[in-house]
């Protein structure tokens, strides 16, 4: 569908004044040379029509768990941004990408090339290119950056759930703690069904309070859950924001990054990476606390630089 003479079209004032560029990081616990960066910056020539795709590292020739896996979601992810811009009803289909030029280098991070391999597109890299866009637009701090995709099974039962965390703040208002934000609005079984259903019992479900990010209005916190097991099963988590925090704008402070923890039977504590697959015995606890949201503007009584 084509934009119509009245259909309603971005102001050039949304774009010209644009100060802020954000190096936002993927985070991976697999490369320990250092994490993939992404940049995102409003293009310095139109800037009413660009939104870049820069990538420092042009090639994935490795297993990147924060993937891509279409270019579609990186379209996807712009339009969803733009359409938040705009202050009016207007129709959500393939004429609102007419004012955006949007330029995906090939054998990028976000177009790679074969024989690269890629994974979590939806549910990771897609919420770092909202995150990295809406910073560098200075218009919201970071939410939480990930889905923190929990899964565990065995032969014959398997479950999948996202956790929620922090959301990021405006100028206009705090980010909203324990929630799904942008790519992903999913809901949780109810704790009485899943008990009933696999064997496990949840122990802790709960804000965690004070891992959102300082400022003038603050970011949203994160969540922290606890999950025992009460039969041998298998478990993983896909997971980002766990090196890198998410960060502040305009002046606001970073929230706490994400953490997972096995608690086995035993009382014995061991920290976890942020992607990883583990085998657990009846007793033994997986827990996640999820990350915060960036704070917007500096907090009272700090001075910004």
């Amino acid at each position: 569908m084509q934009p119509t003479a009245d259909s309603p079209k971005p102001t050039r004032s949304l774009w010209t004044d644009f100060l802020v560029a954000l190096r936002n990081k993927f985070d991976s616990d697999y490369f320990p040379e250092g994490a993939a960066t992404v940049r995102a910056r409003p293009d310095r020539f139109e800037w009413s029509r660009c939104f870049p795709f820069i990538f420092l590292h042009a090639g994935c020739f490795a297993v990147i768990w924060t993937g891509w896996s279409w270019t579609a979601v990186g379209l996807a992810a712009a339009l969803y941004v733009f359409r938040c811009l705009v202050d009016d009803d207007i129709p959500l289909n393939a004429g609102c990408l007419k004012p955006l030029k949007i330029v995906v280098p090939a054998g990028s991070m976000l177009n790679p090339s074969p024989p690269a391999a890629v994974v979590a597109g939806n549910v990771e890299t897609s919420q770092h290119i909202v995150d990295a866009l809406l910073a560098a637009l200075g218009v919201m701090a970071n939410s939480q950056g990930t889905m923190n995709n929990l899964t565990f099974g065995d032969a014959e039962r398997q479950y999948y759930e996202t956790i929620c965390g922090g959301a990021g703040a405006t100028a206009t208002a705090a980010g909203a703690s324990a929630v799904h934000t942008h790519m992903t609005n999913s809901r949780l079984t109810d704790p009485e069904i899943l008990e009933r259903r696999f064997p496990v019992r949840l122990d802790a479900f709960e804000v965690l309070r004070g891992s959102g990010g300082p400022g003038a209005q603050a970011g949203g916190d994160g969540a922290r859950r606890r999950l025992t097991f009460l039969a041998p099963m298998q478990v993983a988590l896909l997971s980002t924001r766990r090196q890198h925090a998410p960060q502040g704008v305009a002046g606001g402070g970073p929230a706490r990054a994400g953490s997972q923890r096995l608690i086995e039977a035993s009382g014995a504590v061991k920290e976890l990476a942020g992607c990883f697959s583990i085998a657990v015995r009846p007793g033994d606890a997986i827990e996640i606390e999820t990350p915060g949201g960036g704070g917007f503007g500096p907090a009272a009584g700090v001075r910004s630089v």
